[in-house]
């Protein structure tokens, strides 16, 4: 039946395989342990889906297999799945779900209504009897869930100290590493999640002054699948070398890139003023890989990586391409903006240095140092109105190109910045009252938007290129 099905799989479909658990406690059964794996195979392209589950509770065996086709139907539907063949080694629940077989427990009949409730959502739903020596991969889920390692043998139960705990744990839940340190599952599952959690690899055996590590297999037969996934992730980042590794610069990302991804999309790229440009393949955000911050649109990475390291953000890069655009000049010793409006070249900055505006070169003892003219007459109002257009031009065409940027921003300022991209459209204006393309009045959300525009130091930049009047007015 299995393998008949292979042909029928495609996108929306599953064969589902799925095992309930129960192993009861020594004094009584509310100290057992019970849980359930489900295993979702798919067609070919498509990652399998399971599921692993240790129950906050003991129940019977038979009761815990309602509940796996249960968690595995839930599942499914999460995955927009269509059609669920579904195999189970459990004969009770087969006939009672096939054949509506009456029983006695009325918990195991609510069961099945609930089942059939959740079946019916499908295109499709077989349920299907197999041994249960097909179900190997669900049942592994369920024994790692509650921690099994050893079936009971003859049904007894035996007990032995745990060395973290030090409380006496049932054998069938012990395991005894290759330096012959006997410890519970449950114990060296947190033990192990804690040194991934803070990348201390190789895992060491917890006995104190043991040199042993634990190898991949062993953490295979204790820890959770996703558990286990985040192990091996862990160990490939730690194949790569620390300079060699480039992470997603954006905080609420911050994935481990593959180098050999990013050489591949740089050798791809068809510019090669953009081949340090990639997509990160998480958040879907351009990346410098040469750089190792978000994509600097607006300058070469020799430019960006002239510039002071605590002038590196988004916003400062915005503010360079502003002042070259505009062309101011910067102090040399404060590294304060200087703007030239009229007057000589022979520039002197409120921290007292003095320095000149064409070239940047210092004024010793008052004194020229360069040999640029003392006075350009070309630098006129025309020109500085020239300068300003440019600059307004350029403002326009940084905010066409937000997508690129805006990620870097919190979502108060992503507004604020869509209500200035508005004003620079021509979006609305004061003396247009179509209601479709107005400025709303005074009471709705637009206002506040607009008096915090000034308690941000990057959107001041933006601003500027906004005329003053025009703002002035609208505030009133």
């Amino acid at each position: 039946v299995v393998e008949g099905l292979k042909d029928e799989l495609d996108e929306f479909s599953v064969k589902m395989f799925f095992k309930g658990l129960s192993m009861a406690g020594v004094e009584n059964s509310s100290s057992g342990f019970s849980g359930i794996g489900v295993f979702m195979e798919r067609s070919s392209g498509f990652p399998a889906i399971r599921v692993q589950k240790k129950l906050d509770f003991y129940a019977e065996e038979s009761m815990v297999d309602y509940l796996a086709l249960l968690d595995g139907l839930l599942e499914a539907t999460q995955n927009k799945i269509r059609r669920v063949f579904a195999f189970t080694d459990s004969e009770l629940l087969h006939d009672q779900i096939t054949f509506g077989k009456k029983l006695e427990m009325p918990l195991l009949t609510a069961l099945r209504e609930r089942i059939l409730e959740l079946a019916n959502n499908f295109e499709d739903f077989v349920l299907n009897l197999i041994p249960s020596t097909d179900l190997e991969q669900p049942l592994h889920l369920a024994k790692v869930a509650i921690g099994l390692v050893t079936f009971p043998v003859n049904g007894e139960i035996l007990l032995k100290n745990c060395s973290i705990c030090c409380d006496d744990k049932p054998v069938p839940i012990m395991i005894t590493l290759k330096c012959l340190h006997t410890f519970c599952s449950h114990c060296l599952r947190a033990y192990a999640d804690g040194k991934v959690q803070s990348c201390q690899f190789p895992i060491r055996c917890p006995q104190p002054r043991c040199k042993y590590c634990m190898s991949v297999t062993e953490c295979r037969s204790f820890l959770p699948f996703i558990s286990f996934g985040s192990l091996e992730k862990a160990l490939s980042e730690e194949n790569i070398d620390h300079s060699d590794r480039i992470y997603c610069p954006f905080p609420n990302c911050s994935v481990l890139l593959d180098p050999h991804e990013c050489s591949s999309a740089r050798a791809s790229s068809s510019s090669q003023s953009d081949n340090s440009c990639i997509e990160c393949p998480v958040c879907r955000r351009f990346i410098c890989v040469d750089c190792k911050v978000p994509w600097h649109s607006s300058m070469s990475c020799l430019e960006y990586q002239n510039l002071p390291e605590k002038e590196r953000d988004v916003s400062d890069i915005t503010l360079h391409r502003l002042a070259q655009n505009k062309r101011w000049k910067r102090c040399q010793q404060c590294r304060r903006m200087i703007e030239l409006t009229q007057g000589c070249y022979h520039m002197t900055c409120w921290c007292g240095y003095e320095f000149c505006y064409s070239c940047g070169a210092e004024y010793r003892e008052g004194q020229q140092t360069c040999q640029c003219a003392y006075w350009d007459e070309d630098n006129s109002e025309d020109s500085v109105a020239h300068s300003l257009q440019e600059s307004e031009q350029w403002a326009w065409e940084t905010f066409n190109s937000l997508s690129m940027i805006v990620d870097a921003y919190s979502d108060q300022e992503r507004s604020q910045l869509a209500l200035i991209q508005r004003f620079l459209a021509g979006g609305f204006s004061l003396s247009d009252h179509n209601p479709y393309q107005s400025p709303p009045r005074c009471t709705d959300s637009y206002v506040d938007p607009m008096k915090d525009l000034h308690q941000l130091p990057w959107l001041e930049r933006f601003v500027s290129v906004i005329s003053d009047n025009y703002y002035d007015d609208y505030i009133q």
